[in-house]
Parts: C-alpha cells; structure tokens; sequence
C-alpha cells in the first residue's frame, strides 16, 4: 500500500520536490531493531539489484535522481527521482522496495489520466485542499481504497481492503472476508415420501 508514484501539479512540483528530497535524505537506514532506523532491509540482496536496475534504466532515460539510488547488501537507500514519464520503469513497475517516482502533471486533469495510467490499482492518496476537486478524485481513481489527505498506508478491520486491476479481486476484512472466502452451497434433504400430483 506505500505510494511509489507522486504526481504533482506544476505550480507545486518544485516546492514539493525540495521539501521531500531534504525530508529523504534524514530517513536512517539500518537495524530494524534501532528505534531510530526508518529504512530496514529488504527481504534479499537480489530485490536490491532488481530495484538499482530500474532506477538505473529510468535515470538513463531522463530521470533526475534526487537522493539515494546505492545500496549494500540487503539495505537500499531511501530513492526519489524526478521528472519520472510514463514509459519509465520506476512508473510502470512496482518496485517493493524505498523508491519513490515523481511524475509532473500539467493540471488536476492531466494528474488524473496520469493516476490511472498503471495496471494496479489497491491503494491511493488524494491531497488538496478543493473538496469539489478530491470527490471527483475519489470517484475516478481506478482505485480500491481512495484516501483523501492522508497517505496510502491505511488499514483497518472492519473496512473492505482490496484493489482493482492487477491489485487484486475481490475485498476482504469484516464481514467481507466472510462473503469473499466463503462458498454458498444450496443442500435440500426430503423427509418421508414426496407426493406428486401426477
């Protein structure tokens, strides 16, 4: 559920991408047992590998890489690229792993198209301050689980979690868990003799 694609309006890209690169750049990678540690390490040294190839080939078709973008062993550090397109690898693939792919968008429209350009679909994040403008979102985004002004990763009990596209079918949690795992049978059983009318 962590957002890996930012697409950001054009009067707010600039702004937005100095605030997250400074923000980035003080995340601690390390032992997930140090309570200062914000980045752990990922399940293997070949998902590291995997993601730096991606990022590699994303930057040599014109991404601007912003911080981090090196890894060793199973840690890889906290990435954001800029100017990310559509037809970059870091847009396109999930990465699983600390990366982060901003996209520029040309108004609330263009961010939109850009949005639902993916074939994923679990989890998304609206952030204005228009209401006119999120509930058109909310309705639009190609989405299973749209949050407005709060990130992403949102999880609860008793709420429906599941996706759409290739995120995913069908929702569990509560009571759908029960409706999605469970399959109804009909059983009818005749005691005594049936009696026909023919």
């Amino acid at each position: 559920m962590a957002g890996s694609r930012v697409i950001v309006e054009a009067a707010a890209y600039d702004a937005f991408l100095a605030g997250l690169t400074a923000k980035v750049k003080t995340l601690k990678v390390g032992d997930p047992r140090d309570p200062h540690t914000v980045i752990g390490p990922l399940i293997r040294a070949s998902q590291c590998q995997m993601i730096d190839s991606k990022v590699k080939e994303s930057v040599a078709a014109g991404a601007r890489l912003l911080a981090g973008g090196i890894y060793k062993g199973n840690f890889y550090s906290p990435t954001v690229l800029a100017d990310v397109t559509p037809a970059m690898p870091v847009f396109r693939d999930e990465l699983f792993g600390p990366v982060v792919a901003v996209t520029k968008a040309d108004n609330a429209d263009h961010a939109l198209r850009l949005a639902n350009d993916t074939a994923y679909g679990l989890s998304s994040a609206v952030l204005t301050n228009d209401l006119q403008q999120a509930m058109r979102f909310a309705l639009e985004l190609e989405a299973g689980m749209v949050h407005l002004n709060g990130p992403t990763v949102h999880d609860e009990a008793t709420v429906p979690f599941g996706g759409v596209k290739d995120s995913g079918d069908g929702r569990e949690g509560g009571r759908w868990s029960m409706d999605q795992l469970t399959e109804t049978k009909w059983i009818t059983i005749q005691l005594g003799q049936r009696i026909y009318p023919f």
